[in-house]
């Protein structure tokens, strides 16, 4: 769908260049982090269409600067997954290619505002929203999310909540996706989940 008018993007603005001088707070708190890292052993899956995959399959990422030292336990993919990967790409392209450039940009500025602002911090992080985009196809701005670092607390719940028509006059909406999010970071864990109404 397209929308009448002249659309114009935000001048572009770099993050601000941060020195890590001694003594300085982003030094101190990138040292907490990486001490915070090597206490650590996670689990990476695969994410194919907005889904992690857990193989059972694994190799070992270690530290650059010390090969003993193992970070995570990371699932191989394999041909099938490879054949996965492409088909969930190419549902993605289907509904994203045929999305007005303005709204695609807004999507893309909205994941990157909330990852550059309020996301940007070590504490607990809940977000929750209608982000136009969700598991499955059309990925935008929930598959920055997930990359950000954001889990999914309805990955283990039903309830689609798109699409209605435009007008919103279709009394019997056929709900297909899920674009309301609710998404975690920071040592929060979902412990269950459902849907109200």
């Amino acid at each position: 769908m397209s929308a009448p008018g002249i659309f114009t993007l935000p001048q572009p603005v770099n993050e601000p260049v941060r020195d890590y001088t001694p003594g300085s707070r982003e030094r101190e708190e990138l040292r907490v982090r990486l001490a915070e890292m090597q206490g650590e052993r996670i689990e990476i899956p695969l994410v194919i269409g907005g889904e992690e995959v857990r193989t059972g399959d694994t190799f070992q990422a270690v530290m650059p600067h010390d090969k003993d030292h193992v970070l995570a336990e990371v699932h191989k993919g394999g041909p099938e997954h490879v054949e996965q990967a492409i088909d969930a790409a190419r549902e993605a392209w289907h509904e994203w290619s045929r999305t007005p450039w303005e709204e695609r940009a807004a999507v893309l500025l909205r994941a990157a505002e909330l990852l550059a602002g309020p996301a940007n911090t070590d504490l607990p992080v809940v977000a929750v929203g209608d982000f136009n985009s969700g598991p499955g196809g059309d990925l935008g701005a929930y598959g920055i999310l997930l990359a950000g670092g954001f889990s999914d607390a309805w990955l283990g719940a039903d309830g689609l909540t798109c699409c209605h028509a435009v007008d919103l006059h279709n009394p019997n909406p056929t709900l297909t996706k899920r674009i309301d999010l609710v998404l975690t970071r920071g040592g929060l864990e979902t412990v269950s989940a459902d849907v109200v109404g």
